[in-house]
């Protein structure tokens, strides 16, 4: 997913002949079921968010959606470190 292109977002704001309720919101900017999907689906089901234990070798394998990941981890010290990797496919590897 790269963007989303959606024109008149609120109802009847369209140049005459477009659909007139074809809005996420309604013109009182209450929002619609449509909204409600994208939402969903933009701050849920399309992040990938957990908390994992690594493996005996320091590694953690997690299938997600390609794209930049934060990570955050405490090393042996018990230090707090941060980073981010770019997933571009399946076989793609972190390390910090």
């Amino acid at each position: 997913m790269m963007g989303i292109t959606w024109w008149n977002v609120v109802d009847d704001c369209g140049v005459p002949g477009e659909p007139s309720v074809s809005g996420l919101f309604t013109r009182n900017m209450e929002p619609k079921p449509s909204f409600y999907a994208l939402d969903k689906l933009i701050n849920r089901e399309w992040k990938t968010q957990m908390t994992v234990r690594t493996g005996e070798n320091g590694t953690v394998k997690f299938r997600g959606f390609k794209g930049r990941y934060r990570v955050s981890w405490k090393d042996k010290s018990g230090k707090q470190h941060q980073g981010e990797f770019f997933l571009k496919q399946d076989d793609d590897v972190f390390r910090p």
